[in-house]
């Protein structure tokens, strides 16, 4: 019993790596993924060609960009920080289950906010946006090639599942 539980929870903590790796590959925290895909970083730039923006919207959306990738980052070295303990208590020759779940409940509440951060930030960009620029904004978030439910970034085949 104790084996399969271990098991499961290894695999859980399989998977949850699994999904932070794809989003860390393919730019999904603002970095520059093996694809070369940049998250909003890359979308950003593409905006200003695609939308046509005017030089107020540029310096809105460059600021809220730099405000943006400032949260994130922060957020993801706390990620990386749990990931690290996450993967130390897992080799430990007795893992502590209790230990195990508290940091996965961490890094699910981490990865949680990066999902707050990134939609306020959405709206943020949308209410500086013209109505016809949301429109195209939300499509490219929509269609978006990132990890998600579509999957991994179709150049990175050599992501795990």
């Amino acid at each position: 019993m104790k084996k399969v539980l271990a098991i499961s929870f290894f695999s859980i903590a399989l998977a949850l790596f699994g999904a932070a790796e794809r989003a860390y590959a393919c730019g999904g925290f603002g970095g520059k993924g093996k694809c070369g895909m940049q998250g909003h970083g890359q979308g950003h730039a593409q905006f200003k060609e695609e939308l046509k923006l005017t030089a107020d919207q540029e310096k809105a959306l460059d600021a809220l960009k730099v405000e943006h990738h400032k949260e994130m980052s922060q957020l993801k070295d706390k990620m990386q920080e749990k990931h690290l303990q996450l993967v130390k208590a897992l080799k430990s020759d007795k893992p502590d289950k209790a230990a195990i779940d508290a940091l996965i409940k961490e890094k699910t509440q981490l990865f949680g906010e990066t999902v707050r951060l990134r939609t306020e930030h959405f709206l943020k960009v949308k209410e500086v946006l013209k109505p016809d620029q949301q429109l195209k904004f939300f499509d490219f978030i929509e269609n978006h090639p990132g990890p998600g439910p579509k999957g991994p970034c179709p150049e990175c085949p050599d992501m795990p599942e």
